[in-house]
């Protein structure tokens, strides 16, 4: 084994401090027997900065500079209105020139400088080449990106690690290639690297992504991929994502979150362990001093620390605790509207005393003002509060002392400092009215009952049972439901607990739209298809949005019990049972739910739907009880009119009101709603999704938020007027 391991980064002026600590990283975590020589690629340094470079060399590694031309690279950096427009500083084109830079080198590992090693790299760069024009490892947004760019090849590459094979580059002047490549695409992209993937496209030795672990993206992403789909795409076999981020040797920070520009939690911590070994150790960083407001901002309103196996973010004064899957707010939202309301006020005195703080006068008895008669004299005692101290007396005016003795006034503060926080309170005040919308969604979101995601996930690794009922029922029993490409990622969370039912459902289907999935079950997860021994079933239709949960099911099964759930809720294991026996005691001909709100009327027709009582406990079957189709609706056969089915009308009138939609035809058909005996609460999923803190729409927050529902309902209305007769 080759333990001599040459190494290359690229830099200008404007990165060299990053390149640094990736190079000091590098060297501070090889083994004893293993030796780098590091060649830094730049148009050209400063003395100082090349003599810093260099001076990172230990015994036995070596740091040189390598001086590339820019020269050639001049046409594939134009302004952004032009072909081939490069979003990156013109040095990073020298990535094209390294074939021709080191003509004496069979091969080099690159590495961009915003990477932290925390492993020795002999595995990775004794890797046998052959005939391959590079080892790299897959960008990881093959498994929760829909770019166009990452889409178009199948080995879609991230070009911040890549190990070259500078013989075979050579052969097929590759430099020549990857600038032909890169002057023929059009708009922003990304750097070089699709430029790589076009040139390398299929003479790529894919390594394992441990080499490139995408840290931020990864964790940006969240939800939205899972360890089945990594370990399908790179053929490994992790436990779990956390067993994926432990085996992690190359960290890259591939995002424009920095962390030499920001504080973007753990992960930041592990590139400022090595900053601090660094020859730049002395200086404070921009999130440290607040030099960049955009990162100031995102410092102060998201900071975090870490106790064992537990997470604290604290948000503007509101502390969330992260552990085992679950969160807890400490503190109330309203604790941060009381904070924006006190700056207000104060921010306000301060405005109107600015100038007059200048020309405070030398007297020492207590004046009017001080005796807060009134309420301008209140606000003037509460600007200007004061104590004695033998002849002494000093005032403090929001912040500022003033001692006034002898006659004579000494300011121990300067006015500039008064109006430093005048403007530092501004800027605070204005990002809690920027973030005061998503506070309250995060607020909403712990008051939205969840599971434990963790311990859910891994119940459903160890499921073993068959979900569906073996005996033949006189009337079948259906659970039926949908969803779509964006929700897919924890639905098996979901199907998971229709499956673990005490009443086992005959079937228990998924509709999909053909449109969505274009190619079939490849397109849905493996967590997903695993479901499909346990008794899933997984059909095909059109694309109806939110009504696939039901028409499908009625057409397919007439003469069966259907019941309705959604793709984000969990659902207790009594869920089903509730449904059953409430329908084998009723008369058959009334629809059963676990939840329900009540339509209220006036003489002017229906209340809009923020004033419907939600969550009604009344027993009673009624016209005016609202079925949640999502909590679990049971539709006896035949209990729904044809027109229920009527595909036409409903893109009409209520595209995306299916809750509307089936109770309006359950009381056009005259079959009132009855509420079990025992309703089970709603379960979220994802609360993070449901409170809106993501970018995964939800029909309540279009309906319901937006207006949407009374505008399909007043459509319904119009269209089928004997309802409201029938509600009378």
């Amino acid at each position: 084994m080759n333990n001599r391991i040459s190494v290359v980064l690229i830099t200008d002026d404007s990165f060299v401090m990053p390149t640094c600590v990736t190079i000091v990283s590098l060297l501070n975590s090889k083994n004893a027997d293993s030796s780098y020589d590091v060649y830094v690629v730049t148009p050209g340094l400063k003395a100082k900065q090349e003599k810093l470079l260099c001076s990172l060399a230990k015994d036995g590694d070596t740091v040189s500079i390598v001086k590339g031309d820019l020269e050639k690279f001049e046409k594939l950096h134009k302004d952004e209105n032009s072909v081939a427009h490069l979003s990156a500083s013109k040095a990073a084109m020298l990535k094209f020139d390294l074939p021709n830079l080191f003509p004496k080198l069979d091969k080099i590992l690159y590495l961009d400088g915003d990477i932290i090693v925390r492993g020795d790299l002999s595995e990775l760069f004794n890797t046998d080449l052959g005939d391959y024009y590079l080892a790299a490892a897959h960008d990881t947004g093959k498994m929760y990106s829909r770019a166009p760019m990452v889409l178009k090849f199948p080995g879609y590459f991230n070009s911040g690690m890549m190990l070259l094979n500078l013989t075979k580059m050579r052969e097929i002047d590759a430099t020549s290639q990857l600038m032909a490549a890169k002057a023929a695409m059009t708009g922003k992209s990304l750097m070089d690297q699709p430029a790589f993937n076009e040139v390398c496209d299929n003479h790529v030795l894919h390594v394992n992504s441990k080499w490139n672990y995408l840290a931020i993206n990864l964790d940006r992403a969240g939800e939205k991929w899972n360890i089945g789909q990594l370990n399908d795409l790179l053929c490994s076999d992790y436990a779990s994502k956390a067993a994926f981020e432990q085996d992690a040797v190359v960290i890259h920070y591939s995002s424009k979150d920095k962390p030499w520009k920001c504080h973007v939690g753990p992960w930041t911590d592990l590139w400022y362990k090595y900053y601090q070994v660094s020859p730049y150790a002395t200086e404070k960083l921009p999130w440290q001093k607040g030099e960049s407001l955009g990162c100031k901002i995102r410092h102060w309103f998201f900071s975090s620390s870490k106790e064992g196996y537990k997470r604290t973010y604290t948000v503007c004064g509101l502390k969330i605790r992260i552990g085992r899957g679950k969160l807890k707010r400490e503190m109330q939202y309203e604790d941060m509207l009381k904070r924006i309301e006190a700056m207000e006020r104060e921010i306000t005195v301060l405005r109107q005393h600015r100038n007059q703080l200048v020309r405070i006068p030398y007297a020492t008895k207590k004046q009017p003002w001080q005796k807060g008669e009134s309420l301008g004299c209140k606000i003037r005692h509460w600007f200007f509060s004061s104590s004695k101290k033998g002849y002494k007396r000093t005032y403090t005016v929001c912040g500022l002392k003033i001692r006034i003795g002898s006659g004579k006034l000494k300011r121990k503060m300067q006015y500039e400092d008064m109006l430093k926080r005048t403007e530092a309170m501004e800027r605070e005040i204005t990002v809690l009215r920027q973030h005061r919308n998503q506070l309250v969604r995060i607020s909403n979101m712990y008051r939205l009952p969840s599971i434990n995601r963790d311990e859910i996930a891994s119940k459903v690794e160890n499921f073993t049972e068959y979900g569906l009922n073996q005996e033949p029922r006189e009337t079948p029993l259906i659970v039926s439901l949908t969803s779509y490409p964006k929700r897919m990622y924890d639905i098996h969370l979901t199907l998971y607990s229709l499956l673990n039912q005490t009443c086992k459902p005959d079937v228990l289907v998924l509709w999909l739209a053909r449109e969505q999935f274009p190619n079939g079950e490849a397109d849905v997860p493996r967590k997903v298809l695993a479901l499909k021994e346990h008794g899933l079933s997984i059909k095909w239709c059109e694309d109806l949005r939110s009504f696939k949960k039901l028409i499908p099911s009625l057409r397919e099964w007439p003469d069966a019990c259907i019941v309705t759930a959604d793709d984000d809720l969990y659902y207790r294991e009594d869920w089903l049972q509730e449904l059953w026996s409430a329908y084998l005691k009723s008369d058959k001909n009334t629809i059963i739910a676990h939840r329900c709100h009540h339509v209220p009327l006036d003489s002017q027709g229906i209340l809009p739907y923020k004033k419907w009582p939600k969550c009604i406990s009344w027993r009673e079957a009624s016209f005016l009880n609202f079925q949640t189709n999502g909590g679990g609706v049971l539709y006896a056969p035949g209990i729904l009119p044809p027109e229920a089915s009527n595909v036409e009308q409903i893109r009409a009138l209520a595209p995306s009101a299916d809750d509307l939609w089936f109770w309006a035809m359950s009381v056009l058909a005259g079959k009132k709603v009855s509420i079990v005996d025992n309703p089970h609460e709603i379960i979220f999923v994802n609360p993070v999704r449901e409170a809106g803190l993501n970018n995964d729409g939800t029909l309540y927050k279009t309906n319901s938020g937006g207006g949407g529902n009374d505008v399909q309902l007043a459509n319904i209305l119009n269209a089928y007027p004997e309802i409201i007769a029938k509600l009378r």
